[in-house]
Formats: C-alpha cells, structure tokens, sequence
C-alpha cells in the first residue's frame, strides 16, 4: 500500500472517530409535541373525487373538515363539542357524510348523518332509539341512498340488520340476525347472504346462502387455533372469496365456488399472515394484498393495478396502505409510513402515476431529529424466530446503551415497523427501545400464536428475555441499564419478568397491567362464553389448574420483586380492579421492594385524558431518568398536581433507590 494512501485511509478513520467521540444527542422533544393529538388524519375522497374529508380537532375537539380537491378551502362539517368524532365514512351520493357518535358517553353508539354541502350544517341522529347501539355494515354504489347499519334492539350482544335510507330519513328491519352472528357479508345488491358465528369452543362456522330466501347453511367450520373470514362475493354471486388458515401454517386467499361446493387457492403467506387485501371498488374482485413479516409488503394479484403500485413504491422510501378511492377508481388516497416521520398522506393520479403530498398527522414534529428503527429476527432458546424491532437515540455511539424492552398489550397483537411515538420519546431521551413479537402474537403463522398457550409466566417472559440477552450481546444493551414497560398485557409482562428474571431487569414500569388471572377471567361477561373459552385454550384452564393462576399473577408473586417498579392505575378500571393494584404495591413495600404507586381517580383501563398521559409520562421520564440515566424533561405545574393527586391515593413508603452500579 502506498504511503499517499495509508495516509488517506488514516486521516479517514481519524475523522470518523472525531466524529464519534464528539458526537451529542440532539434537544429533547417535548413530551407535549410527542404525545399531541394529530392535527389531521383519516383523509376520504368523495366518490365523484371532487372533494377531501379528514378528521381536525374544532375548538380542540376532533371533528370532520372538507376540501375542495386541488384547493385551500378547508372548513369544518361539524363542531361537535363533546367527545369527538372518531371516525366517518361518505355516502356514495358524494353528499351525505356518516360517523358514529355516543351521545351520552355509555357505549351506544348512534349513526350520525350530515349534508356538508347544507350550510346549516345540521346533524341527524338517524338511530335515535334510547339504549340501543348501532354499527355500520356495508354501502354499495349501485344504491346510494341506502346502507345497511346493526341495531342491538332486542338483545346487548345480538345485532340485527336494517335498512336505513337516509335521503328519506326511513329505517325498517332488514334480517333478523339468527343468534349468533357477529359478522355479515354483503353483495353489491345490499342483500346479505352471508355470515360468521362464534361458536362456544372459540372457533366459528362461516354460513352462507344463495339467496336472500334461501336456508343458511355451513360453508366452512373452523377451530379455536384457526381464522377464518369472509372478503367478498364475487361478481355473479356464484362464488366468495375467504381468507383462512385452516390446513396452513399462513392466512391464504381462497375463491370458494359454491357449486360443488370446491375450494381454488388465490394466495397463501410464506412468512406471514395476509395482512390487508385491495378490492376492486364494488367491493367484489381482490386486486392485491400486503403481508407484513418484517414490513409492509404489496403482492399484486391482478394487472391492472401492477403498475399502480409500481409508481407508489417510487414515491419514496417507506411503506404505504391505500386507504381511499373515489368511485371511478382514479385517485386513490395513501398513507406514507416511515420510522422517522409520522404518517403523511398524499394523493395518487393513476392516469398520470404521480402522487401529492397533502398533509402531515403531525407537522409539528417536522424539524424534529427522529430514530430510525431495524427489523431484526432473533432466535428464542428452543430456536424460534422471533421478529423484533430496535430503535436507537439519535447523535449517539450505539454501544453499551441504557436500554427499555416495550411489551406489547394484547397479547394477541403484534408490534410493527414505523413511527411509534411512545418509542421515539424514550429514544429521544437516550435508551435503545427493543420492541419483540414474543410467541403468541398474532400475524406471524399459526405456530407462533399456539405457542404461547399456556406460557403467560414462562415462555413469552423468556422470550422478552432472550431477546433482551440478544441486545446486550450484540453490544447495544448495557446489562446494569436494562428496563421493561408497558400497558394492559405488557404491564403484566413486566411484573412478571422482574419476578423471573430479576437478574436482568433493573426496572420495571406497569400502566394498568393484569394483576390477577383469575380476576381477569371474571371480568369477561358470562354470557360471552367463547370469550372465556378462548381464555381457557390460550392461557389455562382455571377450574382444572388454579395454582397455575395464582402462581402466574403479580398480586401473589408481589413479594418475590426486588428491581424499582412503577405502577400506574385507573382507579375506573374494570379489567384490572384497583384494589388489587393496591395489593400489588402494599406486598412489594412489605417485603423491601421499592415502588412508585399512581392511581388516577377519572381513568379506566383506557386512558382517555391526555392531561393524564402526560403527567404520567412525566412521571414514567423520571422513573426511568432515576434508574437508567436517560435524560429527562421537567414536570410542567399541571402535570405535578396531577401526580400529587395520583401519588396520594395510596402514598409512598421508602424512596426509590438507584439500581447498583455493578448489576450482573
């Protein structure tokens, strides 16, 4: 090698460890920014494509606005001043525009209609019956004046069919749902012939007919362990298409032809469940699906959309859903995702293949120094893969990090690629946040669901552990820094995992986790039995192996922690009863543990107030700032008299003490 180039290669490395060794983490991002309600989202075009409706906050609550396509006309539909719209859909009269709403705030939920082209801007309740809940079922465009919505008149949980013509204000019985029925399928005539039933043992049976006076009969039964879903009736109605798992490892998309009746196989997952599947705009043909193992993936199944999602993908880096389109089929809306920029949506032009940008969900965030994240696949002890997501603070040398493992609730759900907020704040303040789909989480195969049956104390807690060990190994984790968080199953998951794994985790932060399985099964209605009996296959039989609840509960294992651990509580909630939380927090204090107890007296399991969220992410900053050494962002005075208030439901014992210097 020459002189000139040692001296080259040298001054490079040189600079590089300049670089490194100078390198500073960029400024903290307020917690109030990270955490703020998005400024719009949710954008639907008008099926004659002349105009944009998105979800705005009004007067700081979320209501509907409107666009003229092409231009800066915003304005609001409605200004509802309560709780907030949460969703909506168009008519196909490209006029009338449908959300649900729940007046009195008790779960019965309304359909709401508006002309957004009457400047009175009136709204009708158009299932104004006192105690009864509606849902929405299914529009068509071949009668856009009608849709079909579920009433639960005569029953809580049985919802019946109606016809609502809205142009008419006229409402009138459709079908009587038979017992049992928790889904409906739809051709594009509105006539329902088809339908799913949960049966006791956790499965369910997909029924069909061939007409709308025909018998229901059984199309396909399938097991506690298996899916099955209805997609569409075919053009014709001689076929219907369905998505299932029953004789393989991955979801597949299947045309069932009802003569015969013989099954013809349209796609099967390799590597995942099918994820979300594009119909044409009768709602009858799929054109193509997405599975997502690692990310977001399009597989195209019909031509005439190839190109189309040829031309997205070239808008940039990213994955993308297609969330709207007009009538035509010529403008499609999408949702951009990205790891280190929140969701932005455009406008695609098929005849012209091109996109444009429309807004933000939260430009605030704009000029902000956000994290990338990496998909990994990590191998569990018994040799399972697991897939994982790791996100890495900014300005920093990715070596010997403090780090927080992020458990996801459910657990039947997934973690996924993209921006995540909460993993962004801690990232921000200087951890590596691992998020891991331990086994019994869903979308990735049959296997990895079954898996974690029975295995709520052991095997998904090891799996959270390998992958932990995984971290460290590689050299991003320090191991005396490690913490474990979350909420609903993921508070649970972190009591758990310092109870076994105490040498691994020097913190723990549980917001509403289950502290008791067997309170947990009573807290499922008893009329709701293939609920309970899916608990029964997933987690235990309680009748049969009691001790296994007891000894998988932190209410009884409580005295067994010794890491610092944060516990926040909705005094309202009915999933995770307060007193048992209290319990927790009074057997970890009696035997020498430490713990920091927050109650709030307006939350359920759920919570609903940002004022809330944010005081307890204050105190979750600090907590960990104390434990870790991350950075941390004072309390604003709103969110320290919340916490006082929160603190004094149940006050302290001892301080917190750091964790030792020398953890193994």
């Amino acid at each position: 090698m020459s002189i000139t180039r040692r001296l080259i290669i040298q001054m490079v490395c040189w600079a590089a460890l300049a670089a490194w060794t100078a390198a500073e983490p960029p400024p903290l991002i307020p917690r109030a920014e990270l955490f703020a309600p998005p400024q719009r989202l949710s954008p639907r075009i008008s099926p004659d494509g002349s105009y944009l409706a998105y979800l705005a906050p009004y007067e700081g609550v979320m209501n509907i606005w409107i666009r003229t396509i092409g231009e800066a006309d915003d304005r609001p539909v409605t200004r509802d001043s309560r709780g907030g719209i949460p969703s909506f859909q168009w008519a196909w009269d490209s006029r009338y525009i449908f959300f649900l709403q729940d007046p009195a705030g008790e779960g019965q939920w309304h359909v709401q209609a508006t002309d957004f082209q009457d400047e009175t801007r009136q709204i009708f309740d158009m299932t104004p019956l006192p105690g009864v809940a509606a849902r929405f079922i299914a529009a068509s465009p071949r009668i856009p004046n009608k849709i079909l919505i579920g009433l639960n008149v005569e029953s809580p949980d049985i919802y019946d069919v109606y016809e609502l013509d809205f142009v008419q204000g006229k409402l009138k019985l459709h079908i009587k749902n038979p017992g049992g029925i928790v889904h409906w399928v739809v051709d594009d005539r509105l006539q329902v012939l088809g339908g799913t039933v949960i049966e006791a043992n956790g499965g369910g049976t997909l029924i069909i007919r061939r007409s709308p006076e025909d018998d229901w009969h059984s199309l396909l039964v399938y097991g506690p362990d298996d899916i099955a879903r209805f997609i569409s009736f075919a053009p014709g109605n001689q076929s219907v298409y369905v998505v299932h798992n029953m004789k393989t490892e991955y979801t597949g998309l299947y045309r069932i032809h009802l003569a015969g009746p013989h099954e013809e196989s349209v796609f099967t997952g390799t590597e995942s469940d099918l994820d979300y599947l594009l119909l044409d705009v009768l709602g009858q043909t799929p054109l193509a699906v997405t599975v997502h193992h690692l990310r977001h993936d399009w597989k195209v199944l019909s031509p005439a959309v190839k190109d189309d999602l040829e031309a997205i993908r070239a808008l940039g880096p990213g994955d993308f859903d297609i969330i709207s389109r007009d009538a035509d089929d010529n403008r499609w809306i999408l949702a951009h995702r990205q790891d280190n920029v929140p969701l932005e949506y455009f406008v695609f032009y098929r005849a012209t293949k091109t996109g444009v940008r429309l807004f933000s969900q939260q430009p605030d965030l704009a000029a902000a120094t956000l994290s990338l994240t990496q998909p990994y696949i990590i191998s569990a002890r018994d040799g399972k893969d697991l897939v994982a997501y790791l996100t890495l603070p900014q300005g920093i040398p990715a070596r010997n990090l403090p780090m927080v493992v992020v458990v996801h609730g459910g657990p039947w759900d997934r973690d996924e690629w993209g921006f995540n907020p909460l993993h962004q704040w801690l990232a921000n303040r200087g951890y590596a946040v691992l998020a891991v789909n331990y086994r019994g989480s869903t979308g990735l195969g049959k296997s990895h669901l079954t898996a974690g049956h029975g295995q709520w104390g052991d095997g998904m807690l090891a799996d959270l552990a390998d992958a932990t060990g995984w971290a460290i190994r590689e050299g991003f984790a320090d191991k005396a820094r490690v913490g474990i968080m979350g909420t609903s199953f993921g508070g649970y998951a972190a009591l758990m995992s310092v109870v076994r794994h105490p040498d691994i985790y020097c913190c723990a932060v549980d917001i509403v986790g289950y502290k008791n399985l067997l309170t947990l099964i009573d807290s499922i209605p008893a009329g709701w039995t293939p609920m309970r009996n899916m608990f029964r296959i997933r987690v235990g039989d309680w009748e049969k192996v009691p001790d296994f609840f007891r000894e998988n509960s932190p209410v009884t294992q409580a005295a067994k922690i010794r890491p610092a651990v944060l516990i926040a509580q909705g005094a309202r909630d009915t999933r995770v009863r307060a007193e048992e939380a209290r319990r927790t927090v009074q057997a970890i204090r009696q035997a020498g543990g430490t713990v920091t107890y927050l109650e709030f007296s307006d939350e359920g399991h759920e919570f609903g107030h940002p004022t809330n969220r944010l005081a307890l992410y204050a105190a979750v900053e600090d907590f960990l700032a104390e434990r870790l050494g991350g950075r941390s962002e004072p309390a604003a005075p709103s969110e320290t008299s919340i916490l006082d208030q929160a603190r004094a439901a149940l006050p302290a014992g001892k301080e917190p003490e750091k964790c030792p210097e020398n953890r193994p």
